[in-house]
């Protein structure tokens, strides 16, 4: 009953915070931004913030360089995310996801962030990002560590969590306890390790894709319809997933 009632709480706070904070903004660009330097003390939005930023959460259209301190965060509710949201369709062109991510990106953080429950916000994320729960950063450049659960649609570099990750393009590497991805090129080590479709190396008790190239280490091996124990090897290119 606590639990069912802590969560449900959880999902309210996340729910208004962000309906507050999609119908409040006005446009980035009529708006005069305000900057920060040395220190910002919870800055408003629509701020340009170099040096220390103390904040509670990140806002809409706020930049940070320098050293990002998230007192509350909103990272705990990466746990209650569909995995759908993840998903990235066989038919999806590659070449544009960049441009689609910058269509969503309203907020920047480049440095280090600090968060102890975790940061959950539509940014673009260069640096060292280190977080509690777990954290949310649609496109990670750099190396992202929670304790629960990271997630990232495009991350480059390297991502370490305790417990889960699940990101849609992973370009790097994946140290957990559970990895998934949609798209790897790179190195996935953990108890198990899961992608649909790949190339690089997965270490694990238990490694699976649907559409692999490269080499699994683990007491089973799954490419395809294919189950292999200890090593499987394919190197046959079928596909080019960079």
């Amino acid at each position: 009953m606590i639990k069912s009632s802590l969560k449900c709480f959880l999902i309210f706070l996340l729910g208004t915070s962000v309906i507050a904070n999609l119908y409040s903004q006005p446009l980035a660009d009529s708006v005069n931004w305000k900057t920060n330097n040395v220190i910002a003390l919870f800055p408003k939005n629509y701020s340009k913030n170099n040096g220390l930023t103390i904040t509670d959460a990140i806002n809409k259209y706020q930049n940070s360089n320098g050293f990002h301190l998230e007192i509350i965060g909103r990272g705990f509710a990466t746990m209650t995310t569909p995995r759908s949201t993840f998903i990235i369709p066989d038919t999806f062109d590659l070449s544009n996801l960049n441009d689609t991510l910058d269509s969503w990106i309203t907020s920047r953080v480049n440095g280090l962030s600090v968060s102890p429950f975790g940061l959950l916000s539509n940014s673009n994320f260069k640096g060292l990002s280190i977080n509690g729960f777990g954290f949310y950063i649609p496109r990670l450049s750099g190396m992202g560590i929670s304790i629960f659960e990271a997630q990232s649609i495009k991350a480059q570099g390297l991502i370490v969590s305790a417990g889960w990750t699940r990101v849609g393009l992973m370009q790097g590497v994946e140290i957990a306890g559970f990895n998934g991805c949609w798209i790897l090129n790179g190195l996935q080590l953990g108890i198990t390790n899961s992608c649909k479709r790949g190339k690089g190396l997965q270490i694990g008790l238990f490694n699976s894709s649907d559409n692999f190239r490269g080499v699994q280490i683990g007491l089973l091996n799954r490419i395809g319809k294919l189950y292999v124990p200890v090593l499987n090897l394919n190197f046959k290119k079928k596909e080019d997933f960079s």
